[in-house]
């Protein structure tokens, strides 16, 4: 069965963003955010499920149930976050609160994490959740 470790992830999202970066066709300049889903089934005689989900950037993920509720299924990853905005600071970025109190990396980037913006360091966060 296939691996979905956190390191298996990362390794998908870094070859993206190193087959971007390579690609004459792709214009260097603004990123994207992301979401990965896998859905893995535990045991194929029985339906019960586990959601491997890896998240760049500010896209969403929500399971939405029969009964109408939604559970979300990732975290945004904004330069206001304390420990993005350390790491942020750690990878050698400045992270600032505009007039518009609006926090940005480097006083542009509204999100601290992303693939393709080849000016600003990248990575993703994992969460993974079992039978939803």
């Amino acid at each position: 069965m296939q691996e979905f470790s956190a390191n298996a992830f990362a390794k998908a999202s870094f070859a993206l963003d190193a087959a971007l970066r390579s690609d004459p066709d792709v214009p260097i300049g603004p990123g994207s955010t992301g979401i990965i889903a896998v859905m893995e089934a535990i045991d194929p005689g029985i339906p019960e499920y586990m959601l491997h989900v890896a998240n760049i950037g500010d896209s969403r993920l929500m399971v939405l149930h029969e009964d109408g509720t939604f559970t979300p299924m990732s975290v945004d990853q904004k330069p206001s976050d304390p420990l993005e905005m350390s790491r942020v600071r750690r990878a050698g970025g400045s992270v600032i609160r505009t007039a518009m109190a609006v926090w940005r990396i480097d006083g542009r980037l509204a999100l601290s994490r992303s693939f393709g913006d080849f000016v600003r360091p990248h990575s993703i966060q994992i969460l993974s959740l079992c039978a939803l």
